[in-house]
């Protein structure tokens, strides 16, 4: 399941597509999913186009490109859950991956850690 979501995340899915590729109930797929990875689908979801919209943002996108890529179905959508659960607007994101790789590179220090969604 988590495979496929993460395979099809851009493509804008839901919990009803997912429940429509494999053969179970909703029902049992949501508990199992829930009970093996201690997080609803949905949830689950949600942090994998979070994820890429960072990558995105981090490889350059802008917030449109972003919030397209990574699956959500409007920009003001796509905004209200970066704020949520980012604690930062996508821009302030992205200027704030720009600033900490300037700083890198006048260190010379080449690792990257991406913020983590919360």
């Amino acid at each position: 399941v988590k495979n496929y979501i993460r395979q099809n995340v851009g493509k804008g899915i839901n919990v009803a597509d997912i429940v429509n590729a494999f053969p179970l109930s909703r029902r049992a797929l949501e508990m199992r999913f829930a009970e093996a990875g201690g997080r609803t689908l949905h949830d689950e979801i949600r942090a994998v186009r979070l994820e890429k919209a960072c990558r995105l943002l981090e490889e350059g996108k802008n917030a449109t490109e972003a919030a397209i890529g990574s699956g959500f179905a409007t920009n003001q959508h796509f905004h209200h859950v970066f704020k949520r659960y980012m604690r930062m607007t996508p821009t302030a994101y992205s200027t704030h991956v720009r600033k900490r790789e300037a700083v890198k590179a006048r260190r010379g220090d080449s690792t990257f850690l991406p913020i983590a969604p919360v």
